[in-house]
């Protein structure tokens, strides 16, 4: 199975309004492919997208060439593409169609530090529900003379929240407008988080959510990540559905097949049916469907090749001879095993199965080439030859 296969199939319960097969395919050519697990959980839920500050310019055309094939813009083949003078704008246009790409620096207000403790509705709410502290219900605040320090204590549970004045840019101090933006750290218990916003509003200091500047498009439809890397601002397309446990379990599945495909790789002689289903298990697409695989062998049971004949329902008058001996007699093979799977996840083989089996048995007989097995995969998988039907 690809990566490119597996990852749809992890993603597709999860995915709203994106085309999964190709954004997977868009993060195996970014990473390459045996890469993906080792991938850290933010490369997992973004694509590699264009740099902002190669467009215009050499990215030009990798954002264009997205516009016309994923957005469905057919007009923005050989637009112009220009950028405003605060460089926060891309501006996409083509006669009378335009697009624009614009930062998004929005902000969410937390609470006010010098409301608390006369009003605490606000410092509740963020300790509740952005610090996940569930017990802050009713419990008593207050704040020391300084106005540096406010404590929420109830019943054994007691923390501390510590104001920390951090520069942000050229700014330094304390803020003294609303136009000037502070970083804050918060020490809980001793832990700094820096990742808050400090503005001074109407003589009050005010706590924001610092969020990340992100990138969308003139109708909201399209959210981008900003990062800097290496001096530059590149965007990435950000993948709907994965979360941290989604993001670990693309890892571990991602690492599972890897060490599945490189079995499969290292078989190279076959001897018993429970290899067969190994081997076979990672060369059949998926499950949604019936394969009928032909597994080619030499004179010493190693592997030549393996081709898929048929797709869909199998019966005894779909299933001819000559396209199961076609590629054994053009390759020479000595022996064939005969492979298919059954979606319902029961190998029990059909009436079917069993008409198709003697079918080709002694069709091999006529023609010189065994059929040594014929191994139905499901759960787990059913044999002829050690059921004693071969």
């Amino acid at each position: 199975m690809s990566d490119a296969e597996l990852l749809a199939i992890i993603l597709q319960n999860g995915v709203k309004g994106e085309n999964v097969v190709d954004m997977c395919n868009r993060l195996i050519s970014f990473y390459g492919i045996g890469n993906l697990s080792d991938l850290s959980f933010e490369e997992l839920h973004k694509v590699y997208f264009f740099s902002w500050d190669d467009v215009p310019g050499n990215d030009s055309g990798i954002l264009l060439k997205y516009m016309e094939d994923d957005l469905k813009m057919d007009w923005a083949k050989n637009a112009e593409i220009s950028k405003e003078d605060d460089g926060e704008t891309i501006i996409i246009k083509n006669g009378e169609n335009s697009f624009t790409f614009k930062f998004d620096k929005a902000k969410k207000y937390l609470f006010s530090w010098d409301d608390v403790p006369e009003n605490n509705i606000g410092l509740v709410k963020f300790l509740k529900d952005d610090l996940k502290i569930e017990w802050v219900e009713n419990a008593e605040i207050k704040k020391n003379d300084n106005n540096e320090t406010i404590t929420v204590a109830k019943g054994t549970n007691t923390i501390f929240l510590k104001l920390h004045l951090t520069s942000f840019g050229d700014f330094q101090g304390k803020p003294e407008n609303n136009k000037t933006k502070k970083m804050v750290s918060l020490e809980l218990n001793g832990v700094k988080k820096y990742k808050y916003l400090l503005k001074e509003e109407e003589g009050k200091l005010n706590i924001y959510a610092k969020k990340n500047v992100t990138l969308v498009t003139c109708d909201d439809t399209h959210k981008y990540i900003l990062k800097k890397e290496n001096g530059k601002i590149k965007v990435y397309h950000k993948i709907n559905g994965i979360g941290e446990a989604k993001a670990m379990q693309i890892k571990a599945l991602f690492e599972f097949n890897k060490r599945c495909n490189l079995a499969a790789k290292s078989l190279k002689k076959i001897k018993y049916a429970k290899e067969v289903f190994g081997y076979a298990s990672q060369k059949i697409p998926d499950n949604k469907k019936e394969y009928f695989m032909v597994i080619l062998l030499d004179s010493k049971n190693r592997i030549i090749a393996d081709k898929i004949v048929s797709i869909g329902i199998l019966n005894a008058s779909l299933i001819h001879p000559r396209e199961v001996f076609r590629d054994a007699i053009k390759d020479g093979a000595n022996a064939i095993v005969l492979v298919h799977n059954h979606p319902s996840d029961d190998p029990t083989p059909s009436t079917d199965d069993i008409k198709i089996t003697e079918t080709l048995v002694k069709t091999g007989e006529i023609i010189g080439i065994s059929v040594i097995d014929h191994v139905i995969i499901g759960d787990t998988y059913y044999s002829f030859k050690e059921n004693g039907k071969i």
